[in-house]
């Protein structure tokens, strides 16, 4: 029997320092920063946007090879079908009904196309790297299905962060400079109490992934960016992985991020050598005393669970 390919799955709700900890972890000399791996056929396939170690898509050596491996190159991908199936099967409702009204149909079908489609790009990574891949692509429905994929074994990393401060950061402006030469656009923005419902949902379904995944820890974003080492650090050990190398912080509050392979993500995913690691606090006094406590209210259950 093939053993399983072990995987990081980084599940929680955009805005919330995923893409930092995902480059953080990946500076160890075993783990590897894939980026959002369900954004690969549309950004990657079919958008051929930058890799995160500069080079566009089709021109990068490691996704070439990937490609290769996996399924004899990018060209044999249906890749406009695994973008709807991304799209449709991550959708949260689908772990919040009960089962008999979600699967019905060609649900399965499709559900194996996908989990066939993106085991392969995971365990072609692995093999590629010979290090374990890391998926930051944060939609809990999908990790819940990744747990199935026979070839995987999942292990689930939640990160949390403050809802007023996940809210505030969905009203700035973010310029997308990672997709492609000449390409310039902007993320779309969110209302706070929008962002504080969808907060809510996302990380309820992240914490039930405790039951599913082959190993779960949950981390708070604003504890990883105070102490890296040792917050990473302990969340691999609980999750069963290699935890030496996860880099700590230099003596000017600062982390030397290497280039790396990220194939989709926020476009901080391109920075590379000495970053400073700063809280992001200012929704705290830049974000209206009204509008903090119609997010608290809302995302309450959780908030008080999490420590905030």
């Amino acid at each position: 029997m093939v053993d399983k390919v072990p995987v990081v799955y980084v599940a929680g709700w955009g805005r919330s320092g995923t893409t930092l900890i995902d480059r953080i972890l990946g500076q160890s000399p075993d783990l590897m920063s894939l980026g959002e791996v369900g954004l690969l056929p549309e950004r990657g396939i079919m958008g051929g946007e930058l890799c995160g170690c500069g080079l566009a898509f089709q021109e990068c050596p490691f996704w070439t090879a990937v490609g290769e491996r996996a399924f004899g190159g990018w060209d044999k991908v249906d890749a406009p079908r695994m973008k709807v199936l991304f799209h449709d099967l991550g959708r949260v409702r689908h772990d919040l009904l009960p089962r008999f009204l979600v699967e019905r149909g060609d649900y399965l079908d499709r559900v194996r196309e996908y989990l066939d489609f993106y085991t392969a790009v995971l365990v072609a990574a692995h093999e590629e790297s010979g290090r374990i891949p890391i998926d930051s692509s944060k939609h809990p429905t999908v990790a819940s299905l990744l747990s199935r994929a026979e070839g995987l074994d999942v292990r689930v990393l939640h990160v949390v962060r403050d809802p007023r401060g996940v809210a505030y950061s969905w009203t700035k402006a973010v310029t997308r400079t990672d997709a492609g030469v000449g390409s310039v656009e902007e993320i779309t923005r969110l209302v706070p109490e929008r962002s504080g419902w969808i907060w809510l949902r996302m990380n309820a379904v992240a914490g039930s992934l405790r039951r599913k995944a082959a190993g779960y820890a949950r981390v708070r974003y604003e504890d990883a960016v105070a102490d890296p080492a040792g917050v990473l650090g302990g969340a691999l050990d609980r999750l069963g992985l290699p935890s030496a190398g996860v880099p700590g912080i230099g003596p000017g509050g600062e982390i030397d991020l290497a280039a790396c392979h990220t194939v989709a993500g926020n476009p901080s995913r391109m920075r590379v050598g000495a970053t400073r690691l700063r809280l992001d606090s200012e929704w705290r006094t830049a974000l209206p005393a009204g509008t903090r406590r119609r997010v608290g209210l809302v995302t309450t259950p959780l908030r008080k669970r999490y420590g905030y």
